[in-house]
């Protein structure tokens, strides 16, 4: 999984892609991160989840935006 934040501050400074997977109940071995950048990171979020799919790394990437 790949998310995007673009405002990680006080409660919600954590990584939230990471989060919402532990939260989902998927297994502590399933990666995920969390992209912070202001402008475009929801396009970044999806090219950075792109080459695992083309290198075969990776069957399904999710990849999303979350914003306060």
């Amino acid at each position: 999984m790949v998310w995007e934040c673009t405002n990680q501050a006080g409660e919600d400074n954590r990584n939230v892609g990471r989060m919402a997977v532990l939260l989902a109940g998927r297994p502590v071995t399933m990666p995920a991160t969390t992209l912070n950048r202001h402008c475009g990171s929801s396009l970044d979020a999806a090219i950075f989840g792109s080459p695992a799919i083309e290198s075969g790394d990776a069957d399904i990437v999710a990849t999303g935006a979350w914003s306060r």
